[in-house]
């Protein structure tokens, strides 16, 4: 009785090792089908963040060519350049 004692001890060692096994095989897979998937939308989240950032940098260039930024100047602020050839006096006061 003794030695079908120790038989059956090792086959549910057997079936419970199996078991832990194949749980840990199974979970193994899972976390490398959840890293991937992460993987996947990390790179498409880079790619839009990509193509976003060149849109932005266009759009900056774009805004300050200087022939863009002189006729923003004389239409929203009024501002125009000197004529070189007028003479300006500056008078200075004494601030009290």
């Amino acid at each position: 009785m003794t030695a079908w004692l120790q038989g059956d001890w090792v086959r549910l060692l057997t079936v419970l090792s199996l078991a832990a096994g194949t749980t840990g095989f199974v979970w193994i897979k899972v976390q490398m089908a959840e890293s991937a998937r992460a993987i996947g939308a990390a790179r498409a989240r880079t790619q839009t963040l990509l193509v976003e950032g060149s849109r932005l940098q266009a759009s900056l260039d774009r805004a300050s060519r200087p022939s863009l930024l002189r006729q923003r100047a004389e239409r929203e602020l009024g501002l125009i350049y000197p004529d070189p050839a007028a003479k300006v006096d500056l008078y200075v006061t004494e601030a009290r």
